[in-house]
């Protein structure tokens, strides 16, 4: 708006050049160079406002206070009449806030599951985020909580906007992590040991063979008990014999206790 328009002055803050109207809803500067004697609360004036700023002004017409009448009469009254109290001067505070407050930074809740992420744990991908090959930085604030988690993880995060820096060392902003609401860690099972065939096989050789090593002794000594009875009762049997009686009686013996 830069035409000259008759408007009413609601307050004045001439110390901060600050302005506000009835009919407009903004506050406004006053330039450096524009006259503000005899402006005041409730004076209409011409006005010429350019970007914001009030670049002229001046008292439109004849100007009366409201009470101004009511104070001159000296007819006494019955009754006290309420004076109409002057808008009061906002503090510097409350013209603040006026002011439109900046639009809150949109965020994103989600739980999803740990794929990857650098040594240092400032930088994560997950496995259901929507972009593969994104990776998310992390608020350094948040980074301690990342610690003890290890892949295939499930953590619930809050995405806004973090400060990243690029290659070439400048910082600027980007999705990432600004929140760490929780997480749950997933037990990884190990599985069952097989045996070990070749152990196995060696304990069930070994203990076969201890077994027929033991049998075999045992039918051995048998065989040899029975020749050495056949030779008290017979002196006539020879080396040739005893040896064919012997291999013969072991044998004998031996299937004898693995028939048993």
């Amino acid at each position: 708006m830069s035409d000259n328009k008759v408007l009413k002055v609601k307050w004045l803050l001439p110390d901060k050049r600050l302005l506000k109207l009835f009919e407009l809803e903004d506050t406004y500067n006053v330039a450096e160079d524009v006259n503000l004697e005899g402006i005041d609360t409730n004076v209409k004036v011409k006005i010429a406002i350019k970007d914001n700023v009030v670049v002229a002004i001046a008292i439109q017409g004849e100007t009366k206070k409201e009470t101004t009448v009511e104070e001159k009469k000296a007819e006494p009254v019955k009754e006290k009449e309420k004076k109409e109290e002057p808008a009061k001067e906002p503090k510097a505070e409350e013209v603040i806030e006026e002011k439109p407050e900046a639009p809150a930074e949109k965020t994103q809740t989600v739980t999803w599951t740990l794929s990857a992420f650098t040594t240092g744990k400032d930088v994560v991908k997950f496995e259901e985020q929507p972009v593969k090959k994104y990776w998310f930085p992390v608020h350094v604030s948040k980074i301690p909580k990342l610690h003890d988690l290890n892949k295939g993880d499930k953590v619930t995060v809050v995405i806004g906007k973090v400060m990243a820096t690029n290659t070439k060392g400048v910082n600027y902003e980007k999705d990432g992590i600004v929140d760490i609401l929780g997480s749950e860690k997933t037990e990884k099972e190990e599985p069952a040991k097989e045996p070990n065939q070749a152990e196995e096989g060696t304990k069930a050789g070994y203990k076969n063979s201890t077994n027929n090593s033991i049998e075999r002794q045992v039918a051995l000594k048998e065989a040899g008990a029975i020749i050495r009875a056949m030779i008290a009762t017979d002196t006539s049997i020879g080396i040739m014999q005893i040896q064919e009686l012997l291999l013969s009686l072991t044998k004998t013996a031996l299937k004898a206790m693995n028939d048993a």
